[in-house]
């Protein structure tokens, strides 16, 4: 059933979809193609292609040292101010970029609006009541009843294991997202569809379920692939929790309590400021570790 509704949303929303869209999809899976065949080429040449990044470096080191060496330290593996930090502003700037285009589009009333409609409509007395009634369970793990006793025991797993500094970013993530959340409910004011057997009264874009299960998913994420060693427990965890929060996101859009864009925006602001806050308790630890080391004996 599920599967001939979403067919049905995707004939329904095609002739909405401009074709800007489709040559950008046709691109960015062209793109990936060359990436891929680019990667491939550089593992099979990599003793060569060292050579030369070596012979580069010592040619930039000599005409702009200063300049230079600022630049490898963004590229540094030795300190999470350098790589980790360069990459993760770069997905933290991509993610908002995304969340600007995504609220443009529904509300310039672009093709997210007329996918929006569409998705809508097809589900419309489409679906069962006990197929509903199933889903809603996905969607109390993003809700105050399922995100809140995880995120209780979480934070009382960390205070057990005195790691403070990461307590402080899941308080940051979740309790202070979910008021950045609400901040841009009340900030954009959509209204929701209406849903079959639920009627929210909070605004709709974004969805605040989505928001919270990749703050909070995505944060227990993160603490797997720190405490777990092993590669097949990482892959594993990353599948489950994944999971969970494309079904959270899904089961809004099934419930038609969320329009699709909604959702959309929700998972990129979630884990735009998931980043954002993992990597400003970073740089807290960091300059409260500069100042400790600083202090006389």
């Amino acid at each position: 059933m599920l599967a001939t509704v979403l067919v049905l949303a995707l004939q329904q929303a095609a002739p909405a979809v401009p074709r800007s869209l489709l040559l950008l999809l046709g691109a960015l899976l062209l793109l990936g193609g060359l990436l891929l065949l680019g990667y491939l080429l550089l593992r099979r040449h990599r003793d060569w292609l060292g050579g030369r990044l070596l012979a580069l470096d010592a040619f930039l080191a000599r005409r702009t040292p200063r300049l230079w060496r600022a630049i490898r330290r963004r590229f540094s593996r030795d300190a999470w101010h350098g790589l980790t930090l360069t990459l993760a502003t770069l997905v933290f700037l991509g993610l908002l970029f995304l969340f600007a285009v995504i609220t443009e589009s529904w509300q310039s009333e672009g093709a997210l609006l007329a996918l929006d409609q569409a998705v809508n409509e097809a589900l419309r007395e489409r679906l069962s009541a006990g197929f509903l009634a199933a889903v809603a369970w996905f969607t109390r793990l993003g809700g105050v009843e399922g995100a809140l006793p995880i995120t209780l025991v979480l934070a009382l797993v960390l205070a057990l294991r005195r790691s403070w500094w990461r307590l402080l970013a899941l308080l940051l993530s979740v309790g202070v997202g979910a008021a950045v959340m609400w901040g841009l409910k009340l900030y954009f004011a959509r209204l929701r569809p209406e849903g079959p057997l639920f009627s929210p009264t909070s605004a709709s874009f974004p969805s605040g379920h989505s928001f919270t299960a990749m703050a909070l998913y995505g944060f227990l994420l993160f603490l797997l692939w720190r405490w777990t060693p092993h590669p097949a427990l990482r892959a594993a965890a990353s599948l489950v929790l994944g999971l969970v929060i494309v079904l959270v996101g899904l089961s809004r859009v099934l419930l038609s309590v969320h329009w699709v864009s909604d959702v959309l925006g929700g998972l990129a602001v979630g884990l735009a400021w998931l980043i954002f806050s993992l990597m400003f308790v970073r740089a807290l630890q960091h300059l409260f570790g500069r100042r400790k080391q600083a202090l006389p004996p």
